[in-house]
C-alpha cells in the first residue's frame, strides 16, 4: 500500500474491552506515494533543514545564518551554507525550513547557527549547534529542530515530503503539490489512538503507529496528539518511528516488538505503566522530545513494565526528565559516538526499579538516587560482543544481558531495596540462565 493503512481524521480506538473482542490487523505501507516522486528523486543530493515552535516561542531566523559541516568518507570535511524558503505555521506551531546540497560521498554532519556579527564556517564561535558528527541516515532527508536549550539544537531525522507545512500545506513547494497529502503511516490519528488489545502487525516505510496534535479537526480544535496503549501484540517494522505521539504516549500493558526503527518511540511525554517492550532502533531508542516554549519540560515516566532496548543512538533521550520508579529496564548501546546510553537536559531520578545499562564511551550521564535505592556506575568495563553481562547477588543470578555491540564500555546499574542489597556485575561467553529470546534475563 501506498497511503498510510489505518488513517483517521479523529480517533482510531482498537479492541472492545468490554464485550473483550480483540482484532487481528495487518497493515503493510512499502514506499510513499506516486505523487512524492519529485521530492523522492532528489532526495539522494538534496536535503533539508527544519526548525518547528510554539507560537509564543522567540527566534530571530533573520538574523541567523545556518551552516552544515559534512564529514566525508575519507575523512575530510565540507562546509554547505543552508538557504532559507520559507516558513508554515498553525494556531500552535511556527516551522521554519531550508534546504542544502549534500556532498554524495557524505557520512555525518554537524549544524551551527551563526548571528550577523560571527563569521560562518567556525566550529569555534558559534551562537547554535547540533549532535556532532550525526550520521545521515539512508531513509531519511530532514533534520527537525524541536528544541533549543542554550546553543544546543535538539530534534530528529524525518522525511520533507510528510511534513504538514512542507509541499501542499504551505511550506516549501517541491514536486507535485498533494505529495504532502499522502503519507505511509500504519496506524495514523489526528487526534487519539488506543489500543484495548488485539494482534497488530505493521511493516510502514514511514511510523508504525502515529498521532498528530497541529491538524485542526472539525471540532475547530487541535488534535490532542495522544496514543495509549492497554492490551495487546505488537510487532512492528519501520524505517522511520515505531510509536510517535506528538504529544502523550501512555503504555499500560501488552507486548510490544519493534523488531526495526528509526527510532522506537518518541512523545513530549511518555509513560511506561506496564507492558513488556523490545525495542531495536538505528538512532534514538525511547525520545521524550517535542519541544516549545515550556523549555526541559519533555518526559520520560517509568513506573512499571519491563523494557530491552538496543539503540545505535541515544538508548534513553529526554530533552527534559526522566524519573523511574518501577519496572525494568534493560539497554545497551551506542557503538558510535557522538550519543550516550542516557541522554537527558534535565535531571534522571531514580527512585525504584531495575534498571540495567551499557553503553559507548561518549555522554555518560547518570541517575541521581532519591530514596532507599543504589545506583552503580563503572567505566573502562569492556566487554565484546556476544558475551553475557551478569547481576549477581553472590550466588545467585539477579540479571543477566547479552551484548550485541562492539565498543561497550561502561555500565549504569540502579536498583532499589525490593532486590539484594549488594550486586556485582560479571561477564562471560556463556549464560547459566536461559534468556528471553537470547537478550535479557530477570529473576524478581
Amino acid at each position: 500500500m501506498q497511503h498510510d493503512a489505518i488513517d483517521a481524521a479523529y480517533d482510531v480506538i482498537i479492541g472492545d474491552a468490554t464485550n473483550k473482542t480483540y482484532p487481528t490487523i495487518e497493515a503493510y505501507t512499502e514506499s510513499y506515494s506516486p505523487y512524492s516522486k519529485e521530492v523522492t528523486a532528489t532526495s539522494s543530493e538534496k536535503m533539508y533543514f527544519a526548525l518547528s515552535f510554539s507560537r509564543g516561542g522567540h527566534f530571530d531566523t533573520d538574523s541567523t545564518v545556518f551552516c552544515a559541516l559534512f564529514t566525508l568518507v575519507d575523512n575530510t570535511q565540507s562546509w554547505v551554507t543552508l538557504s532559507k524558503e520559507t516558513s508554515s505555521g498553525n494556531f500552535n506551531r511556527s516551522t521554519y525550513y531550508y534546504s542544502l546540497k549534500k556532498p554524495s560521498n557524505a557520512q555525518s554532519v554537524t549544524f551551527y547557527g551563526y548571528s550577523n556579527s560571527q563569521t560562518i564556517n567556525s566550529t569555534e564561535t558559534y551562537t547554535y549547534i547540533s549532535e556532532t558528527k550525526m550520521s545521515l541516515p539512508t531513509n531519511n532527508d530532514m533534520f527537525k529542530v524541536s528544541s533549543i536549550n542554550g546553543n544546543t539544537m535538539k530534534g530528529s531525522w524525518t522525511n520533507y515530503q510528510n511534513q504538514p507545512g512542507g509541499p501542499g500545506g504551505g511550506g516549501m513547494q517541491e514536486g507535485n503539490p498533494n505529495s504532502a497529502d499522502y503519507s505511509c503511516k500504519g496506524v495514523k490519528a489526528d487526534n487519539q489512538i488506543t489500543f484495548e488489545g488485539g494482534t497488530i502487525v505493521v511493516k510502514a516505510h514511514d511510523d508504525a503507529i502515529h498521532a498528530n496534535n497541529d491538524n485542526l479537526l472539525e471540532t475547530n480544535v487541535y488534535g490532542e496528539g495522544s496514543i495509549t496503549i492497554n492490551g495487546g501484540t505488537f510487532d512492528l517494522y519501520t524505517d522511520d518511528d515505531g510509536i510517535h505521539a506528538d504529544s502523550t504516549l501512555t503504555i499500560n500493558n501488552g507486548t510490544i516488538n519493534i523488531s526495526n526503527s528509526y527510532e522506537g518511540l518518541e512523545a513530549f511525554t511518555i509513560n511506561i505503566n506496564g507492558g513488556t517492550m523490545v525495542i531495536n532502533s538505528s538512532d534514538d531508542g525511547v525520545n521524550a522530545a517535542g519541544g516549545d516554549e515550556r523549555e526541559n519540560a519533555e518526559m520520560l515516566n517509568i513506573t512499571g513494565g519491563l523494557m530491552y532496548i538496543s539503540a545505535q543512538g541515544d538508548v534513553i533521550d529526554s530533552n527534559g526528565n526522566i524519573e523511574m520508579s518501577g519496572g525494568v529496564v534493560f539497554a545497551q548501546g551506542p557503538s558510535r559516538g557522538g550519543n550516550g546510553l542516557l541522554d537527558f537536559d534535565g535531571i534522571f531520578t531514580f527512585k525504584g526499579g531495575f534498571f540495567f545499562g551499557f553503553g559507548g564511551a561518549d555522554m555518560r550521564q547518570v541517575p541521581t538516587k532519591q530514596g532507599d535505592v543504589t545506583v552503580k556506575v563503572q567505566t573502562n568495563y569492556s566487554v565484546t560482543s556476544n558475551k553475557y553481562i551478569i547481576v549477581t547477588d553472590g550466588t545467585n543470578i539477579i540479571a543477566s544481558m547479552r551484548v550485541t555491540m562492539s565498543n561497550l564500555s561502561y555500565y549504569v546499574l540502579a536498583y532499589d531495596n525490593t532486590y539484594p542489597s549488594s550486586l556485582t556485575v560479571t561477564n562471560s561467553s556463556s549464560s547459566d540462565v536461559t534468556l528471553v529470546d537470547d537478550l535479557y534475563y530477570i529473576n524478581k
